[in-house]
């Protein structure tokens, strides 16, 4: 049990955590030190204590000695520091990690709710639960956190329509011949836009195995690693795509020392996101009748994703293929290409529920 004993004009708690180590606040009030009393003797009691220089642990105090913890690529490195510099420090940063309630996350929800899409909310939302989850790790904090129930507006986006073959063999055929090849990478491999760029010889796995290895990305002035851990992966190479960089390189072999396959012409590196836009926009998207949503290089990544699912593969499949971190995102953003998904559910239960069926398993 803590005790309150006053010392001239201040009063003194003392106590003993549950190490077992005797411990000492001093307060002006009598009020102060009692209400200090209480709560000590409940937190330590249901095991919530938090040492009280921790309890002074501010979320940018913790908030840096964790970021420089994390294991993160350069540009997840550079984009989370973007976050907790703008979004974060912002709202929680002069706080008491231990003081940061629900009411405060869900106030941070709408404020960012009023600018930034549902799809980021809910980013910046992971990362700081993320750093949370460390600091009651840390000690920082007890029992549930802050975020645990937070309520994240809903994305009410329409479905993306994916680009058809013919719409992207015509978008290809409008490129000039030593980037053709490129757009059916992106609407055959599902690669995003930088990882085309990047491309050289040796990810082409021609042998038997027959696929393509993404383990760079052209990001601002040169190579550097995949966006994420999850987009460092090995995508299968098709024969008919393996057909078209094939001729590709014969037209236009891998140029400078790494090897490039899509550069300008005169010039022995990367072609840049930024260039291979400027063409696109130019030469071949205002030429095809395409959805709004789909007028960008990076609609072929949607054909690649919608392709498959079309075609019955599972989900934690297309969402390995194409770099991301869980199905879900899959399930949300490409869940239109289940065509005909109910349909076949019927089917799958009225097979195994046919009469044959039943009667052999009775048997």
């Amino acid at each position: 049990m803590a005790s309150i004993e006053k010392r001239g004009n201040r009063y003194n708690v003392r106590y003993r955590d549950p190490e077992g180590h005797n411990r000492r606040e001093s307060f002006r009030t009598l009020a102060e030190a009692r209400a200090f009393k209480i709560d000590t003797e409940r937190s330590i009691l249901v095991g919530e204590y938090i040492d009280t220089k921790a309890r002074k642990t501010t979320i940018r105090e913790f908030g840096e000695e964790w970021f420089q913890a994390q294991v993160w690529g350069d540009k997840a490195t550079k984009d989370n520091r973007g976050i907790l510099t703008n979004w974060v420090y912002p709202h929680f940063g002069a706080m008491y990690v231990a003081k940061v309630s629900a009411f405060d996350v869900k106030q941070w929800i709408k404020k960012m709710s009023l600018t930034l899409a549902p799809g980021t909310v809910a980013l910046y939302h992971k990362l700081f639960a993320g750093m949370l989850r460390d600091a009651r790790l840390a000690g920082l904090l007890t029992g549930s956190l802050p975020t645990d129930d937070s309520k994240l507006p809903e994305d009410r986006k329409p479905r993306k329509r994916a680009l058809t073959q013919a719409q992207v063999a015509e978008l290809a055929g409008l490129m000039p011949e030593r980037f053709r090849a490129m757009v059916y990478v992106g609407a055959m491999a599902g690669l995003r836009i930088g990882e085309t760029c990047a491309l050289t010889e040796r990810q082409l796995d021609m042998t038997f195995s027959k696929t393509l290895i993404i383990d760079q990305q052209w990001h601002g002035h040169g190579f550097h690693e995949p966006k994420t851990e999850s987009s460092d992966r090995q995508v299968p190479l098709s024969a008919e795509l393996a057909d078209i960089l094939s001729d590709h390189m014969r037209r236009f072999p891998p140029a400078g020392v790494d090897r490039v396959l899509f550069y300008r012409e005169g010039e022995d590196t990367a072609v840049t996101p930024r260039a291979l836009r400027d063409i696109w926009n130019e030469l071949a998207r205002p030429y095809v009748d395409v959805p709004a949503d789909q007028e960008t290089f990076h609609a072929l990544r949607h054909h690649f994703g919608s392709v498959l699912l079309d075609k019955g593969v599972p989900m934690p499949v297309v969402a390995e293929y194409m770099g991301h971190t869980n199905a879900r995102l899959i399930a949300d953003t490409y869940g239109h290409a289940y065509k005909g998904r109910a349909e076949l559910v019927h089917e799958a239960l009225a097979a195994a529920w046919a009469p044959e069926s039943t009667e052999a398993v009775a048997q």
